[in-house]
């Protein structure tokens, strides 16, 4: 999902009127936050014997931190959500979703996207998929 959010910087300005820091109100891995409630989500809301299936066996799926930002829009339109295949230390498969991010702040030169956020995000319901089906997969 491609998403387009205000930057917090924007909101603190309109909430409390004074001039808030770019880097240090938007300076995180905002689309990795989001992705990971995404995730938790699908692991709440599955069956707990797909749960404990997942647990004990599934090819985990773990959110990294967010590719970027990548401050030119034709490079964030054309970069997908990564899916990066990889083990873990005890030699486990398991797959890490980073999401590429354009943050500009509110006095970017070009107005109309000054003061945004853009992010791909991993569905709830590709999350759950992972879970069922994905993550089993040999």
């Amino acid at each position: 999902m491609r998403v387009k959010m205000i930057s917090r910087q924007v909101l603190l300005q309109a909430a409390d009127g004074k001039q808030h820091d770019f880097n240090q109100t938007d300076n995180q891995s905002l689309c990795g936050l989001i992705n990971q409630h995404a995730l938790d989500w699908a692991l709440e809301n599955v069956a707990n014997k797909t749960r404990e299936r997942y647990e004990r066996k599934g090819k985990k799926m773990f959110i990294g931190d967010d590719i970027g930002p990548l401050n030119a829009g034709p490079l964030w339109i054309w970069t997908p959500l990564k899916y990066d295949l990889g083990t873990d230390s005890k030699g486990r498969s398991i797959v890490t979703i980073r999401s590429p991010t354009l943050r500009l702040p509110d006095n970017y030169p070009v107005s109309a996207v000054a003061g945004f956020h853009y992010c791909k995000l991993l569905s709830p319901a590709r999350a759950v998929e992972w879970i069922y089906i994905d993550s089993i997969k040999p």
